[in-house]
């Protein structure tokens, strides 16, 4: 709708000021979608393996090929580890997770 309908709209009292500022001046906000998925993993005791996966995982993923492995390892993650995936992977640029334990560091970045 342009602005003098939604003001002949309130000037009617067929819509409420709220609303029509919300109409006229209240943009939604696209962020800008991923396009690649950086990994960095890192097994405390086993530094050879850790050097193999850096070595490994040293150029950014393009997205759809993560998503393609993740639909692939659905049926080893289970249904929730799943969702949580590929929810991340559904992010826009900059999202971020680190997963630290006593084994393993694993830094996964979208960008």
């Amino acid at each position: 709708m342009n602005y003098e309908k939604i003001l002949k709209k309130v000037e009617e009292n067929k819509l409420d000021p709220q609303e029509a500022f919300e109409k006229l001046y209240v943009k939604e906000v696209v962020l800008p979608k991923a396009r690649f998925v950086k990994l960095k993993i890192n097994i405390l005791d086993s530094p050879g393996t850790t050097a193999f996966l850096k070595v490994l995982f040293c150029l950014p993923l393009p997205i759809f090929f993560v998503k393609s492995l993740v639909k692939l390892a659905r049926k080893d993650m289970g249904d929730e580890t799943y969702e949580l995936v590929s929810e991340l992977l559904g992010y826009a640029k900059g999202a971020s997770v680190m997963v630290d334990s006593d084994e393993i560091k694993v830094d996964i970045k979208v960008s």
